[in-house]
């Protein structure tokens, strides 16, 4: 088993997006992978990262990548497991998605990206005559990420991620790992314009609140 190492991963946001489209959904949409009715698909193409609206809240708010556009008919998406019923209630999940037309990289990242969060809480389900506690899962907590960039405004990305900061505007991300792998997702971004000073350098910091539950793919 090789060790993937960090040095050569790439942050990008998105910084553009296509219009929304809309889906539907019925009892073929509950499948291992799910598949989305769609009375228009264009623009879309398999590989694409799409932000999604649905009426299944599981699915809501999630940034994924297509893997199947047939013309005007449907689009899978990409190890999106739906066939829990209780979860993706059948016919329940109607909404749109919009193709993230355009990543944007943040260049001059230090080398280090800290997630905090996102740990399993539980509720106590411990009964009067039971002699040992039990619990059982419930939701994750709120789960965010924090990176710093070497300062500098004339860099491009800069006034892109500063007017979606300042917008509370919600935006994609996508880390590419250097083996291929990739993680996305959607959130809150927050750039502080004002640099700190560490080790005799300018350094920016930026904030991501995760949106949705985000999706790593293998390649």
């Amino acid at each position: 088993m090789a060790v993937i190492l960090a040095a050569g991963t790439i942050v990008q946001f998105a910084s553009a997006y296509a219009g929304p489209l809309a889906f539907t959904t019925n009892a073929g949409s509950n499948a291992a992978e799910a598949l989305l009715p769609m009375a228009s698909t264009t623009g879309l193409a398999a590989g694409d990262a799409v932000e999604l609206t649905s009426g299944w809240g599981a699915l809501n708010g999630r940034l994924v990548r297509l893997k199947a556009v047939t013309a005007n008919t449907s689009v899978v998406l990409e190890e999106i497991n739906t066939t829990d019923t209780v979860r993706f209630p059948q016919n329940a999940g109607n909404g749109t998605l919009r193709k993230v037309n355009t990543w944007t990289q943040i260049t001059q990242l230090s080398t280090q990206i800290s997630v905090s969060g996102g740990d399993q809480e539980f509720a106590d389900t411990t009964f009067l005559e039971d002699r040992l506690r039990k619990r059982a899962p419930t939701v994750r907590g709120f789960l965010g990420a924090t990176m710093e960039a070497f300062f500098d405004p004339a860099l491009g990305w800069y006034p892109l991620l500063r007017a979606i900061s300042e917008a509370s505007a919600v935006a994609g991300f996508l880390m590419v790992y250097p083996n291929g792998a990739r993680t996305m997702g959607s959130g809150n971004w927050s750039l502080l314009d004002v640099p700190t000073i560490n080790d005799n350098t300018l350094r920016t910091k930026i904030d991501l609140a995760y949106a949705a539950p985000p999706q790593t793919y293998r390649n």
